[in-house]
C-alpha cells in the first residue's frame, strides 16, 4: 500500500492519504484550487488554516520535553536503516563537514572560498552552525542561502552542498564567471544535530533538539501558540532557539540583496509573504517575472506568494522576516522535491499560475482583499493529524521529502544549482532598494506597464 502526502511550504505536511494520489489543484471549486482540496474537510471543516492552529502534527516520539532539550526521545521501536543503509548517495552530517573542509583546501583562491563557524549554548545545548562565504567582497550583489532547517529534508543540505562544489569547479555544471559579480553566503546543515537523528533512521524528524520548527521561530507575525508537541510549534518566544538567533545574526552582518531558503516536501517556487494570503508590499512584479522565468525553465511546478497559494499560514518565517525587516527586495522559499506521483499535478497549477500572471494577480487579489478573514481560527476547532510516522512510516517520510532514486538525486541537484545561478546573473542588474523606493508603484500599475 502505498501513500501521500502534500507537505507544503516549508515542509509542513498537510494531508495524510493512502498513496492514491489526491486530485491536487483542480480549478473546479475554490478550495480545490489549493493544494489537497476536497481532503482538506477530512480534518477540518474550514477551507483554509492557520497552520500553528489546525494544521498541527504530534511528534512526541521524536523529541524530547524543551526541560530536558539536549535527550531526543527515545521509544522501543522495530530496527529501521538508516540513511546511508537506505540511500547510500546522501551525505552524512559528518561527511558534508568533510567535503566543506575540502572545498576550504582545495576550491579555487580566485573564489575566496572561507568556512566559518557560529556557537552558541542554550539550556546546555551546544549549537555549532559552520557557513560559508564565497565570491567577490566588493560586489554589490549579495545572495544568503539558508538550507536544511528541517532535518528530515536531507536533500535541501545536498543542494547547497553540489551548488558550492559547482562554485569550486568541482562539478559539470557551468558555473560562468557568476563569482566575479556575486557574493554568496552559504548556511548548508542550518539544524545539525536534529539531522543527525534523522541520518540515524528517524525520516520524518522536522524540529531542532528542543522540538521548535526552526522556521516559525523568526519574529515576524509570531504568536504564542498553544501547540507544543506538534512539529510547526514555533517556540516558547520568538528567536528563542539559538539557532535562529545565529541565522539572524548572519543575515544582518551580510546585509544581503537576495534571500533564499531551501526546502523540501513539495515542487514550488514561494515569494512572500507566508503568514498572509497577501502581495508582497514592494517589488511583487519583479519577484513574480523571476520566478515565472526560472519555474518555466527548470521546475514547472506552483510559483507565487506562499500565503495564497497554500491552504494554510506559515507565521515566524525567515523569508517574511528578512523581506521585512531588511527589505531585502528579492526573497524566495524553495521547495526542491516531493512525491513523485503528484508531480502531473504540480505541473498542471503551474499552468493556472503562469495564467494568474498574465491576469495581473488577480486571483491573489481576491485572496487578500475578501478571504484573509477566515484564516483565523479558534484553537477550539483544532483538529490535529495522527503522528506521521506511525500514520505512513519512516520510508514514506524519506519518499515525500527525498528522492529515493540516485539518478533523480543527481538530475535534480544539477537543476537547482543552474537555477541558482541563473537566478544569481539575473539579479546582477536588478534594482536596489533604494532605486525601487525611488519610484514606488502600485502592484497592479507594475503589472500593466510589464505588459
Amino acid at each position: 500500500m502505498k501513500s501521500v502526502i502534500f507537505a507544503g511550504v516549508l515542509g509542513n505536511v498537510a494531508a495524510i492519504q493512502i498513496r492514491n494520489p489526491i486530485k491536487l489543484f483542480s480549478p473546479a471549486k475554490f478550495d480545490d484550487f489549493f493544494s489537497f482540496g476536497a481532503k482538506l474537510q477530512e480534518v477540518s471543516s474550514h477551507e483554509i488554516h492557520d497552520e500553528d492552529k489546525d494544521m498541527s502534527i504530534p511528534f512526541a516520539n521524536f523529541v524530547g520535553d524543551r526541560n530536558n532539550a539536549t535527550n531526543l526521545q527515545e521509544q522501543p521501536e522495530e530496527p529501521r536503516p538508516t540513511l546511508k543503509e537506505y540511500a547510500p548517495f546522501y551525505h552524512t552530517s559528518d561527511e558534508i563537514r568533510v567535503h566543506l573542509d575540502d572545498l576550504a583546501k582545495s576550491c579555487p583562491s580566485a573564489a575566496n572560498f572561507e568556512l566559518h563557524a557560529k556557537t552558541s549554548s542554550d539550556q546546555g545545548r551546544k549549537t555549532d552552525i559552520q557557513y560559508v562565504t564565497i565570491g567577490n567582497k566588493d560586489a554589490n550583489h549579495r545572495v544568503f542561502m539558508l538550507a536544511g532547517e528541517h532535518a528530515r529534508e536531507f536533500i535541501a543540505a545536498e543542494s547547497a552542498l553540489h551548488f558550492l562544489k559547482s562554485l569550486c569547479g568541482q562539478t559539470d555544471v557551468n558555473m560562468n564567471s557568476l563569482l566575479d559579480d556575486v557574493l554568496f553566503q552559504v548556511v548548508v546543515n542550518a539544524n545539525e544535530q536534529s539531522r543527525r537523528k534523522a541520518e540515524e533512521g528517524h525520516f520524518c524528524l522536522r524540529v531542532n533538539p528542543s522540538g521548535v520548527d526552526l522556521n516559525r521561530n523568526w519574529d515576524t507575525h509570531w504568536r504564542q501558540s498553544k501547540a507544543k508537541g506538534t512539529e510547526t510549534w514555533g517556540g516558547p518566544e520568538a528567536f528563542s532557539e539559538p539557532e535562529t538567533r545565529i541565522f539572524r545574526d548572519l543575515v544582518l552582518d551580510f546585509k544581503p540583496t537576495a534571500f533564499v531558503s531551501i526546502h523540501s516536501g513539495t515542487k514550488a517556487m514561494f515569494s512572500p509573504y507566508a503568514y498572509a494570503p497577501k502581495l508582497p508590499d514592494f517589488n511583487a512584479v519583479n519577484m513574480s517575472h523571476v520566478l515565472r522565468d526560472l519555474d518555466t525553465k527548470y521546475c514547472e511546478c506552483p510559483f507565487g506568494p506562499a500565503g495564497s497559494e497554500l491552504p494554510y499560514l506559515s507565521r515566524g518565517t525567515c523569508m517574511d522576516w528578512v523581506y521585512e525587516n531588511l527589505e531585502i527586495p528579492y526573497a524566495f522559499v524553495f521547495e526542491l522535491w516531493g512525491p513523485p506521483e503528484d508531480f502531473p499535478r504540480l505541473k498542471n497549477r503551474f499552468q493556472q499560475d503562469l495564467k494568474i500572471h498574465h491576469d495581473k494577480f488577480e486571483f491573489h487579489r481576491v485572496l487578500e482583499n475578501e478571504v484573509g478573514s477566515h484564516f483565523e481560527e479558534e484553537d477550539g476547532k483544532k483538529a490535529p493529524i495522527a503522528n506521521l510516522a506511525e500514520k505512513v512510516g519512516m520510508s514514506e517520510c524519506f519518499h515525500i521529502f527525498n528522492p529515493e532514486k540516485e539518478d533523480d538525486f543527481v538530475k535534480l541537484n544539477k537543476q537547482w544549482t543552474s537555477l541558482y545561478r541563473d537566478l544569481s546573473e539575473r539579479l546582477v542588474d536588478a534594482p536596489t532598494v533604494a532605486e525601487l523606493n525611488q519610484h514606488p508603484r502600485h502592484v497592479s500599475d507594475d503589472a500593466a506597464a510589464d505588459e
